[in-house]
């Protein structure tokens, strides 16, 4: 296993335990030749009576694109987390929307959404949502507000705001040898609904393999 391999494992050892661990390096095998994605669902956020509490007088909003631009100038810094102008364009173009989490003037964490039920999800596939479920993507916490469990509360609100247009769910995946975010996923309520194998092929082609869990994907599915 390479280095950054071994610091992982070193850190799920140290922060999830012995079985975690296992675990990781079984998915680790499991993906030699390729990539394995871990789809979730989230209809029921589950923050913290901390995170509520803390989260008191904050508030949630979709970003405009003058604020979207002010956060680049400010995270200009940070370019992992920056919003990057093919983000703002997104928005721009009504392809995707950024929630903001408020203290005051100040930022306390973001979240992304696309507007459309279709998700991308790696070059050359896409996911066809159910009509009340929406791909959430990328989302960022301030150092000084990490630790808060924020990212369930920004997730209640989220779907708070999305309600009237009929949202009820929101929909996102993890790469398995990804402890953190995985373990991330489904502290905030993330259910697991389906896996997807990505393996290089021959001649230049990309291989797909796609298990859904039906109780999910059936029964609103879009025709």
């Amino acid at each position: 296993m390479k280095d950054n391999k071994f610091t992982t494992l070193v850190k799920a050892l140290k922060n999830y335990g012995v079985l975690e661990t296992c675990k990781l390096i079984i998915s680790y095998l499991k993906a030699r030749k390729g990539k394995i994605l871990i789809l979730f669902a989230l209809a029921k956020p589950l923050p913290s009576n901390r995170a509520r509490e803390n989260a008191k007088g904050h508030t949630f909003k979709f970003a405009s694109l003058e604020e979207l631009e002010k956060i680049r100038i400010d995270l200009s810094h940070d370019l992992d987390n920056q919003p990057s102008k093919n983000d703002i364009d997104l928005v721009r173009s009504g392809k995707a929307r950024c929630m903001l989490q408020l203290d005051g003037d100040k930022l306390a964490g973001y979240t992304w959404v696309w507007n459309s039920h279709l998700a991308y999800i790696i070059q050359g596939f896409h996911l066809n949502l159910p009509d009340d479920t929406l791909y959430n993507f990328k989302g960022y916490t301030p150092k000084e507000y990490r630790g808060f469990g924020f990212q369930s509360i920004r997730h209640l609100k989220l779907l708070d705001l999305l309600k009237v247009e009929g949202v009820n769910r929101l929909f996102g995946y993890v790469d398995q040898i990804n402890p953190r975010s995985l373990h991330g996923v489904r502290k905030s309520g993330y259910k697991k609904v389906g896996v997807l194998k990505v393996f290089d092929a021959r001649n230049e082609k990309i291989q797909f393999n796609l298990t859904l869990d039906k109780t999910f994907w059936v029964e609103k599915a879009r025709m």
